[in-house]
């Protein structure tokens, strides 16, 4: 078996541990010069969660995308990541007392016989995606994935074979009422049965063929099966007859759960919530909808139960569902843009009009009433009390009390507006739509239109000082002025990708980002760009120069990249998600980076808690 742990590379190491050490084998393949990002938003982490599920009130376990594992002792008042070396999705979980595996993707089996506090990789010996695990007892388990896969242990997962699957169609959950009668539900209407411990597994004939997505026993051969388009089919002779039941809606039903032969509820992508307490014969749905998709729904008993799913969301019942509490925290609005002024205060802001402010450092985030419910783009600060935001439909705000109130500002236009940047408090430049550029050189009390080359959407914009300037693009365009943006100059960019962010450090460095891992540097003041070599064919959405030397850029797949040398040589950093991110700020040696899902990061430093696994047999 393999004993994964969170160990930091010592140089000091002695020659015991040194021999030891030579039986590592990494998980994660790590960049010597990346860095790593620590979640500070929402908490404890933001990642979608798959999987959850609680063996007592008060110890449990929940799993996710990125290789997220979560642990509480205490009923979920606080949740606790786990470190286990992985960042491949983690899609199904299975738990009693304690003990707990985890199945995800390219095979990957992980085991716990702590309650979740160490994990040890089980060898699937496939590399196909798992979706779905059950263990009856501890010794007895069965795995389902795509194409087909079935998998089966009998001896905790020691060792796994491959069982014989009649079916290529994707397998998404596995059941067993005892050791022998087991069932497997799939995509295209797809059900597998066994009565002899997964040994054999014929097809049942089901009414239509539509994903199915959760199953789950009842009694004695008695299982119920959940999917899309609101499916809720029910068998009591292990498959070979089927009785549909009503849901009432069309939606994706993702989870059903039973806690005896009575009480069962089903969770929903639209986060509905359903009961039944006969059986299954009837379903009722509860008043209470979640705000986002279950993935996961677990009941301990008849009235404590727990949900999870898009955006790291965990919520909790104690009266049966009737009423859900969030035990994950944080508002999950898209953020687009950030802004600090010093080490601890500072700004993000995104959809639906959100604000929010930090005021030591990131560790916690408040919200600003904006009285907009468009989606703001860009927000500027010029000190610690003045700040300017811009968005969609000509939204334009400013403040002169630290965001402690925010006013709407008149402009001359309803085109949506994507950047803002300001030079002292008087001097500032917009940018947005149909190559709209503003500036104002009284503090935003008027704002005076300038001419662009033709209607390309103008994306992000950037000064140093009150003459140099530069502005990015729509189809490769890249701009520059020296007097201040009376006169805007159309420079080659060499390219007719869409940029998204301009960043220079001063009158001469600056780089520009955007679409398929785009990176350009210029070392004269924009007159002329330079491709440096990213390894990415991601959308790069924003970068920051500290220096004309440090850069860091965010983009598509929770990609970070970093580099200390100018851009000769860049580093992809381990951002912990695959969720966008839409911007990046450095300030002091510290840097933020915000996205969607309201995923604010912040850095951690080089290499800090690399992770290893150390392979260790008992």
């Amino acid at each position: 078996m393999l004993l994964v742990v969170a160990l930091p590379v010592d140089s000091a190491m002695t020659s015991a541990t040194s021999t030891w050490m030579s039986l590592v084998r990494p998980l994660l393949a790590q960049d010597p010069g990346a860095g790593r990002w620590r979640w500070q938003h929402p908490y404890p982490q933001g990642n979608p969660l798959y999987s959850i599920s609680l063996t007592t009130e008060r110890s449990g376990l929940a799993v996710g995308r990125d290789g997220v594992i979560l642990r509480t002792l205490d009923g979920g008042a606080r949740w606790e990541q786990i470190e286990v070396g992985t960042r491949t999705p983690l899609y199904g979980l299975w738990s009693r007392g304690r003990l707990a595996w985890v199945v995800g993707a390219r095979g990957q089996i992980l085991h716990s016989r702590d309650g979740g506090e160490r994990w040890y990789e089980q060898k699937s010996g496939v590399r196909e995606h798992l979706f779905g695990v059950w263990f009856s007892g501890h010794r007895d388990g069965w795995a389902a994935g795509v194409d087909g896969r079935l998998l089966g242990t009998q001896n905790g997962g020691e060792t796994w074979q491959s069982l014989g699957s009649p079916t290529k169609n994707h397998l998404r959950a596995v059941a067993f009422d005892d050791r022998q009668r087991g069932m497997v539900v799939g995509d295209r209407g797809t059900v597998l049965v066994s009565d002899d411990g997964g040994r054999g597994w014929r097809v049942s004939q089901t009414p239509r063929e539509v994903d199915l997505t959760s199953v789950w026993p009842v009694l004695d051969g008695s299982f119920v099966v959940t999917g899309a388009e609101g499916i809720i089919w029910q068998t009591d002779d292990l498959g070979r007859t089927w009785r549909e039941r009503r849901s009432g809606t069309i939606n994706r039903l993702t989870s059903v759960r039973f806690i005896d032969r009575l009480n069962g509820w089903i969770g929903s992508m639209e986060g509905g919530v359903w009961r039944t307490l006969d059986g299954g014969a009837n379903w009722t749905r509860l008043e209470d909808r979640l705000d986002y998709g279950i993935h996961s729904i677990h009941f301990i008993d008849a009235r404590r139960g727990w949900a999870c799913g898009e955006a790291g969301m965990i919520m909790a019942t104690a009266d049966g569902g009737e009423s859900w509490s969030g035990q994950a925290k944080g508002d999950r609005r898209s953020l687009q843009a950030v802004a600090f002024v010093d080490r601890e205060q500072g700004w993000a802001v995104g959809a639906g009009g959100a604000i929010r402010v930090t005021t030591d450092g990131g560790k916690s985030w408040t919200g600003q009433e904006s009285v907009i419910t468009d989606t703001l783009r860009s927000v500027d600060f010029s000190s610690s009390r003045q700040g300017w935001i811009v968005g969609e439909k000509g939204v334009l705000l400013r403040t002169i009390d630290g965001g402690l109130t925010w006013e709407p500002r008149p402009i001359d236009t309803d085109l949506d507006l994507h950047s803002i940047r300001f030079v002292g408090e008087r001097y500032g430049w917009l940018v947005g739509d149909q190559g709209l550029i503003r500036q104002t050189a009284d503090g935003g009390r008027t704002w005076q239109a300038k001419p662009a080359p033709g209607d390309f959407s103008l994306e992000a914009v950037d000064f140093v000082d009150r003459l140099n300037g530069w502005i990015a693009g729509e189809a490769g365009l890249i701009m520059r002025t020296t007097d201040g943006g009376e006169t805007w100059v159309r420079v080659e960019s060499g390219t007719r990708r869409w940029l998204h962010s301009v960043s220079f450090a001063d009158a001469m460095n600056g780089w520009v980002v955007g679409d398929d891992g785009l990176i350009l540097r210029s070392g004269d003041g924009g007159r002329t760009w330079q491709v440096q070599i990213s390894n990415l064919r991601l959308r790069l959405l924003s970068v920051d120069a500290a220096s004309p030397r440090d850069v860091r850029v965010a983009g598509q797949s929770g990609a970070i990249l970093q580099t200390r040398d100018g851009g000769e040589r860049w580093h992809r950093d381990l951002s912990g998600t695959s969720t966008t991110l839409n911007s990046i700020v450095s300030f002091d040696n510290e840097a933020w980076t915000v996205g969607r899902d309201g995923v604010i990061l912040r850095y951690a430093g080089a290499a800090a808690g690399r992770v290893q696994t150390i392979l260790r047999r008992y």
